[in-house]
């Protein structure tokens, strides 16, 4: 009971105890980690608590907590995902405990490494080594197997990641009877959609753009399978440079209808503490994250592209506004086969699905009242990455095919983390405000949406606070997304 209520609990100690705390744990973390008591460990998890706590209050009085993998409360060291959220109830023995909670610190340490970089007055890196050093500890010290059960039995209870929908402006706003409009607009919108990708697109100005290689190494068939059959949670846990020469492989290739600097895809900037796109500097954004479908766990790999605007068409545009985001994500299987594309734009719109393998069938019954708009492109070869046609200002996809354009303009893959901290002239600063929005991309559609219940409808915002649904509560990073439009043959 003990270890319970340290867990639920935060610990605040003066800045003295503190500082002894602190010169206890570093000891406690050079000598005798492997034999150390357990009443040593209840002391020890006390004062990494206590400085975890610490820390994100700090994070929290500057405003600069990062939305998109927040901390656990009862263990503030540890950070989760959706996926994690729901990979946590598959949890049966000490060996998989050890390997998530591994996943969740190592997480953990990366952002807090991200905030601690844009802060006006940053944490020592003694004291933020000292949290990750006891945080990862607790994976693998053997004696601490019933404090990490304990851990498990509570995430089960508590998921880290809460849903960015509101229920009181959904039932301020008459949700319920809103949903039959919303519904009948949205299938509309889709079968406006099917149409543009059914018809032959032609672009009388255009530009292609193409990947520059990541990796410099050739790919290895077998690191995906070793992975999956060296983890005890069969999670697709790859060496960097592994996961590398696949964001290569399956990098697109863009031809965007090209009408003005809108429709050129470039680098995030931040100039006078706003953010903007270098346009002469063509990027993508990439970042890895998992699915949980059919009860495997799946590997995605997902390219993010940002322009400079969506253009005013019209004297009321609900849609347009200062910078635009495309999001193309890969689902591959446990032999590293592409099983399905989708994708979003950076508001969290426009979601479609496209289906790459035979393996995937459609659900006669979908598992959601949110449509979805899903397109079959197994005729096409999905050995590397595919072209999309792209349409100026609006930046919808109208076209998929293998053409393989013998000329084109370079772009540059660049780490999504690095929106995270990005330079500017007063230090650095993530793209991303406290609650994952882009400040400044805000649309006109938020005056009529907002009965949806999400926050800021129609602005750009950071990856794991996409919701996707204006019927239904719907995420792009939900775990089980999949589930819910379709089944997969083994």
């Amino acid at each position: 009971m003990c270890l319970l209520r340290l867990l639920a609990l935060p610990l605040p100690v003066s800045q003295s105890t503190m500082r002894y705390l602190i010169i206890l744990l570093i000891l406690l973390l050079t000598t005798c980690r492997s034999s150390q008591p357990l009443e040593v460990s209840n002391h020890h998890w006390q004062t990494c608590i206590a400085m975890a706590n610490e820390y994100r209050q700090h994070v929290a009085r500057e405003q600069v907590e990062n939305a998109g993998f927040p901390a656990f409360t009862a263990a503030p060291f540890l950070h989760g995902t959706r996926f994690l959220d729901e990979l946590v109830h598959e949890v049966t023995n000490d060996s998989q405990s050890r390997e998530l909670l591994t996943v969740m610190t190592d997480l953990g340490d990366r952002i807090r490494r991200a905030e601690n970089a844009i802060l006006s007055s940053p944490f020592p890196r003694k004291q933020l080594d000292a949290i990750r050093d006891c945080s990862h500890l607790l994976s693998n010290e053997s004696s601490l197997a019933e404090l990490r059960k304990i851990l498990i039995e509570r995430l089960q209870q508590s998921p880290v990641v809460a849903d960015h929908y509101n229920s009181t402006i959904q039932w301020l706003g008459l949700l319920p009877l809103l949903r039959p409009v919303f519904k009948w607009r949205i299938d509309l919108l889709h079968k406006e959609e099917r149409q543009s990708f059914d018809a032959e697109e032609y672009f009388i100005r255009s530009e292609t753009w193409t990947p520059i290689s990541v990796s410099s190494q050739p790919i290895d068939a077998k690191a995906l399978p070793t992975a999956y059959t060296n983890s005890a949670l069969s999670l697709p846990l790859l060496a960097e440079t592994d996961l590398l020469t696949l964001f290569d492989r399956y990098a697109p290739r863009l031809t965007i209808e090209t009408m003005g600097h809108q429709d050129r895809p470039g680098k995030v900037v931040i100039e006078n503490n706003t953010a903007s796109i270098n346009i002469g500097a063509a990027s993508a954004y990439f970042l890895p994250s998992w699915t949980r479908f059919a009860g495997r766990n799946l590997l995605q790999l997902n390219y993010v592209f940002w322009f400079s605007s969506r253009e005013s068409r019209r004297w009321i545009d609900l849609y347009s506004g200062t910078i635009d985001s495309l999001i193309w994500r890969v689902t591959l299987d446990e032999m590293g086969d592409v099983l399905l594309y989708d994708s979003i734009h950076s508001c969290g719109c426009y979601h479609k699905y496209f289906i790459a393998s035979d393996e995937v069938q459609i659900r006669s019954i979908p598992g959601s009242a949110e449509p979805a708009n899903i397109f079959d492109l197994t005729i096409l070869e999905h050995s590397s990455g595919l072209r999309l046609l792209v349409t100026s200002n609006e930046h919808f996809i109208v076209g998929i095919d293998n053409a393989a354009e013998t000329t084109g303009n370079p772009y540059t893959l660049i780490r999504y983390d690095d929106l995270y901290t990005l330079p500017g002239t007063s230090g650095a600063h993530s793209l991303f405000a406290r609650n994952g929005i882009i400040t400044g991309s805000e649309r006109l559609e938020r005056f009529t949406l907002w009965p949806t219940g999400i926050g800021n409808v129609g602005a750009m915002r950071q990856w794991g606070t996409h919701a996707t649904g204006f019927v239904a509560r719907q995420h792009f990073d939900d775990a089980r997304l999949f589930d819910r439009y379709f089944t997969l043959d083994h």
